[in-house]
């Protein structure tokens, strides 16, 4: 076989030329990260630094049978419903089993092209185009695991179409007073021109216990049911608030971007029946702990003859356009810590939560329940301090071990919780806030001025450090993103270099010889 050095080295030192042409690329962009990168840290210390601005978050609190308002908090604000619009779906679908289009048994399916509608990032039980389930396992799914794909096959088998449905969802709505509400899916995927007020769906849960669950009893299970058996696995409830008050037995869930997290329950306590709306909470844990509050809260009153003298039903919606919650939940959470410079008079803490957001929450749940939100009283999440002088808590230990040259195993240092408090009180009025988080089984602490005075510099102290270590993270996060987008940058740099090279070389991938 003949070989052409001469064609072999002009081959060579084209590659090498195109090689040394990339350098400059490959040092550009280096340069370019090795600026940008220290710029990643921006955003998280301007984060710090601003006060949260959320906007008022509606809740409402009633007696489910007489409709007795107890609590109400921009009840008539417009809100995105999220999966609180399958309480609709709901009602329609035991609206067709109570007047026989409907029975438990049947087996129904959804279309192709109805399953092929569910947006991304929908909670979908996993039907397929020709999956058929019971009625029965449809509505228990779509109430206890906000399955999107059961409510289009509810939605199909009681109106034959999404779009028939959803004209009947919003005849149901104009029919139960709902005046401020509006359908456009079956399972409450965001769309801007669904919303609703916690007035009515307040007035949705009402119906649905008069009309259905009065007369069958048996129907609660499809909304205080704890746990579903799918397959092998056991899928646990959305609902947290069944499992933080025994007295809860229903009723829904919702969450999507742009409404924050929703929840509508209720909790039966002897022969009350209460429920309770909380909208655009930051987290699922929240929702349930601020509706268990306002729930305690709403016992009391019952209790004590106190609450509003109106009805849901005479509650007013207003027309403002529904509130987006996605800056606050989905972009970026700004937590309401406190300042120790800030702190005077007398104090309200709440110990004992497992986050700062925990505590923020629920603090500002007291301050709803007391009827103080709106009165400009200072409330934020502070960690809860380490005891001072700690000593050595290893079993056995003896005093004095610290000096041999025994090596000793480092003592884990205890993940501190957080607490919320309120401040700049005096001192009748904290020994009222603090009387009456007790009732709603909250742990609480009143803190006299000189008790304020002797935590604010250890809190001073341990809040620097917090924000040393948050800053020391940002940093490191932000070099790992850069490190990864030099990575990707040079990766495709050499991709299209050795594009190039081939096209000039006009080189074949299967010989490696030149096309002729």
């Amino acid at each position: 076989m003949r070989s052409f050095p001469g064609i072999k080295f002009e081959r060579g030192m084209r590659v090498m030329l195109a090689l040394l042409l990339m350098l400059p690329a490959l040092a550009q962009a280096h340069a370019k990260d090795a600026v940008s990168a220290p710029k990643q840290e921006a955003p998280a210390a301007r984060a710090a630094t601003k006060a949260p601005s959320l906007p008022p978050r509606p809740a409402l609190v009633f007696d489910m049978r007489s409709g007795r308002v107890l609590l109400a908090h921009h009840a008539g604000q417009r809100w995105h419903p999220a999966s609180l619009t399958k309480l609709m779906t709901a009602w329609l679908t035991m609206r067709a089993v109570e007047t026989g289009k409907l029975r438990w048994s049947d087996r129904i399916g959804a279309s192709r092209k109805a399953l092929l509608s569910i947006p991304r990032g929908a909670a979908v039980y996993g039907l397929k185009f020709d999956e058929k389930v019971t009625v029965r396992d449809a509505l228990t799914f779509l109430m206890v695991r906000s399955d999107a794909d059961m409510a289009l096959a509810l939605a199909e088998a009681v109106a034959g179409s999404r779009e028939a449905f959803v004209r009947k969802m919003n005849a149901a709505a104009r029919a139960l007073g709902m005046n401020g509400t509006h359908f456009t899916n079956p399972h409450g995927m965001h769309h801007p021109e669904q919303y609703t007020t916690a007035r009515d769906m307040a007035l949705l849960a009402q119906a649905i216990q008069r009309r259905f669950l009065s007369r069958h009893p048996d129907w609660w299970r499809f909304f205080s049911l704890k746990r579903v058996q799918k397959g092998k696995v056991r899928l646990a409830n959305r609902n947290q608030l069944l499992f933080m008050m025994p007295e809860a037995n229903g009723m829904k869930t919702g969450f999507i971007c742009a409404s924050g997290f929703n929840l509508l329950g209720t909790a039966r306590r002897g022969n009350v029946l209460l429920g309770a709306v909380v909208f655009g909470r930051r987290h699922g844990h929240t929702r349930a702990s601020v509706a268990r509050i306002l729930l305690e809260e709403g016992f009391r009153r019952v209790r004590a003859g106190e609450g509003l003298r109106r009805r849901v039903v005479e509650l007013v919606n207003t027309a403002a356009p529904a509130v987006n919650m996605k800056p606050h939940v989905c972009l970026k959470q700004e937590l309401r810590l406190v300042k120790p410079a800030d702190l005077r008079g007398w104090a309200v803490m709440l110990p004992g939560f497992r986050r700062a957001l925990y505590a923020e929450e629920a603090t500002e749940a007291e301050l709803l329940a007391a009827g103080l939100l709106g009165a400009g009283l200072p409330f934020g999440a502070m960690p809860e301090l380490p005891k001072a002088d700690a000593a050595d808590t290893r079993v056995g230990a003896p005093p004095g071990s610290e000096g041999d040259g025994a090596e000793k195993k480092k003592a884990r240092p205890k993940k501190l919780g957080w607490a919320g408090l309120i401040w700049a009180l005096d001192e009748s009025r904290a020994a009222q806030i603090c009387a009456r988080v007790r009732h709603h089984k909250t742990d609480c602490r009143l803190l006299s001025p000189q008790e304020l005075r002797a935590l604010a510099p250890r809190l001073d102290v341990v809040m620097r450090k917090m924000e040393e270590r948050r800053k020391r993270l940002a940093a490191q996060k932000a070099r790992r993103l850069a490190a990864k987008r030099r990575k990707a940058r040079l990766r495709r740099l050499r991709m299209k270099q050795k594009r190039r090279v081939k096209k000039r070389l006009n080189v074949t991938p299967a010989s490696g010889r030149k096309a002729h």
